[in-house]
């Protein structure tokens, strides 16, 4: 009696662990966790079932906070800023291509034209600041951070209908690099951040 007893503790231990003893079983939930700052997705399906192709304008700067702490006269920093536009969609645009997350990666100015079972990617920065070398230098703890801030979301290219909506940030906090690699340090890390956001929901 007690050998079936123990036969049975064990078969319920062993299906209580998925199947296999000391194996831990498979957390379904990880797919689904949080990428981005905020994230606001609209639809209950991948986008792989309706949308075969992305289209990836520049970001704008529509009432954008734009600052600049160190380095003030520098002429160039507006040119920096300006290069971000076109900077972030462009990694975004290769990261997909490279994951092969959808069929045709389409980059562009502006989206013009309407596509067929497409997706258009709406990005737009709302606050960028070069932060401050000195103080990142030499205080250290978040000090003169950069911060590089976009509002995006994902649009029905025929409908115009909101499928998804996110807001992402990134900063530099311990870099004693100028503003051009500061900015493009935070520009391919945003557009990682996206393009994984996309991938997710493709």
């Amino acid at each position: 009696m007690k050998k079936v007893f123990m036969l049975l503790l064990v078969s319920v231990f062993i299906i209580s662990c998925g199947g296999r003893s000391g194996v831990k079983p498979k957390d379904n939930a990880t797919k689904g966790r949080r990428i981005l700052k905020s994230e606001r997705v609209f639809v209950k399906e991948p986008l792989s079932r309706k949308y075969s192709t992305i289209v990836i304008p520049d970001f704008s700067f529509e009432n954008a906070e734009i600052q600049k702490v160190d380095e003030i006269k520098d002429p160039d920093f507006k040119v920096a800023v300006k290069k971000l536009g076109s900077y972030v969609p462009d990694k975004v645009a290769a990261y997909l291509k490279s994951w092969k997350v959808f069929k045709k990666v389409i980059r562009v100015k502006k989206a013009k034209k309407t596509y067929r079972h497409a997706v258009v990617l709406k990005g737009r920065f709302t606050k960028i600041t070069s932060g401050s070398r000195a103080l990142r230098w030499f205080v250290g703890f978040g000090a003169g951070s950069s911060t590089l801030s976009v509002d995006g979301e994902l649009i029905d290219a025929a409908h115009k209908t909101r499928l998804a909506r996110f807001i992402q940030s990134r900063h530099s906090p311990f870099s004693g690099a100028g503003y051009h690699t500061i900015f493009k340090a935070d520009g391919v890390n945003m557009a990682k951040d996206i393009a994984r956001f996309i991938k997710k929901l493709y």
